[in-house]
């Protein structure tokens, strides 16, 4: 349901992106209509980091919340009370933000409806998660078959806990990878923007140590050297002379942001999805480093 969610705001982003840029293109210039389109790209990282971590506050509370409900009903059924009546005493204690899911669940019961299909109600709900899909569907076919059901929810109970502990382990050591990646990218902006400062201006001066195509650009080189110019005006309120170097750091800084968080989202965290987030997020804070830097003159 969530990467549903966010393919449609990033496709909508996308669309609506690219058609600003485009009316800002035809009314103003160049520099304007990539204006627009980073503080689009911005606002949907902004958008999209906070669903997620909705989302990944809500599963968590899911998974952590129904073991507890699993070990309440075990303790009724231990206890001799008939199943239904200790799948309603389970589902009417107080489960925090979840309750309510519960409470519902319960009265399903009371109402008549098979424990079977008021356990499909729950498992839609909790459908974001995928170990307590597989463990409501455990427990309906417990359920069905009236065999072993302390022992089977014993051993879900255990299966949810044991699989969150080495999440939690394996979630310790996968953010310092995410953080060694973020902070790689934030060393070569800082990298970058030193050798604009410093080496750039000096190398210039010296005659014959690189070739500016800039200078007299011819055919597909003007399309490039435009972009570069576009790119430096986004920046800085007056064009430097230096504009060719200028644009391609900055362009292999934005680049290596964005490759890098979707490095970070297939390798680290196993999700495409999480990959355009954390590009987004990487661009977005190279960006302003930029931006802050241009305009207070450092660089």
């Amino acid at each position: 349901m969530i990467e549903k969610r966010i393919i449609k705001i990033i496709i909508f982003s996308i669309l609506v992106g690219f058609g600003l840029s485009l009316i800002f293109f035809f009314l103003f210039d160049v520099a304007t209509a990539l204006n627009v389109i980073i503080f689009v790209l911005i606002g949907t990282a902004l958008i999209l980091f906070y669903s997620l971590w909705e989302n990944e506050k809500k599963i968590k509370e899911m998974e952590r919340t129904f073991p507890i409900f699993l070990i309440n009903l075990r303790k009724n059924i231990e206890a001799g009370v008939p199943t239904a009546k200790a799948f309603i005493a389970a589902a009417e204690q107080n489960y925090g933000n979840l309750t309510k899911y519960f409470r519902t669940f319960a009265k399903k019961i009371k109402l008549g409806v098979p424990i079977t299909e008021a356990l499909e109600y729950l498992k839609k709900n909790f459908s974001a998660s995928r170990k307590l899909v597989n463990s409501i569907n455990i427990l309906s076919q417990t359920v069905r078959s009236g065999y072993g059901m302390s022992s089977t929810i014993y051993s879900v109970s255990e299966y949810i806990l044991k699989i969150l502990e080495v999440e939690d382990e394996k979630r310790g050591v996968l953010n310092q990878f995410t953080l060694i990646f973020y902070a790689v990218t934030v060393i070569l902006g800082v990298i970058i923007l030193t050798m604009i400062k410093i080496l750039i201006p000096i190398l210039s001066e010296i005659p014959g140590f690189f070739a500016d195509p800039c200078q007299t650009p011819v055919g597909f080189e003007i399309a490039i050297c435009e972009l570069f110019k576009s790119i430096s005006y986004l920046f800085k309120s007056t064009i430097p002379q230096t504009y060719y170097m200028f644009g391609i750091l900055s362009l292999v800084t934005l680049l290596q942001a964005i490759f890098g968080g979707i490095i970070i989202g297939i390798g680290v965290e196993n999700s495409l999805i999480k990959g355009f987030i954390h590009s987004l997020i990487l661009f977005s804070l190279i960006f302003f480093m930029f931006l802050v830097s241009a305009r207070i003159g450092l660089i």
